[in-house]
């Protein structure tokens, strides 16, 4: 998305406007990646129990 935000607001974007979108989201995106991580650290484990019975219920993988 940080891209996007330039595109979208900038009628003639420069290589510093990026480089200036990408490091002004860096907080936002190491916090979203961090917590990404730990929830599928989780989570990962009970999701894959259900997907394994749901494909044993229903014979999606033989």
């Amino acid at each position: 998305m940080d891209p996007a935000s330039v595109l979208m607001f900038q009628s003639n974007p420069t290589y510093e406007m990026f480089a200036l979108a990408y490091l002004q989201g860096i907080p936002f995106n190491m916090i979203h990646a961090f917590a990404t991580v730990f929830f599928l650290w989780i989570a990962s484990q009970s999701m894959l129990e259900k997907l394994d019975r749901i494909k044993i219920k229903y014979g999606l993988i033989e």
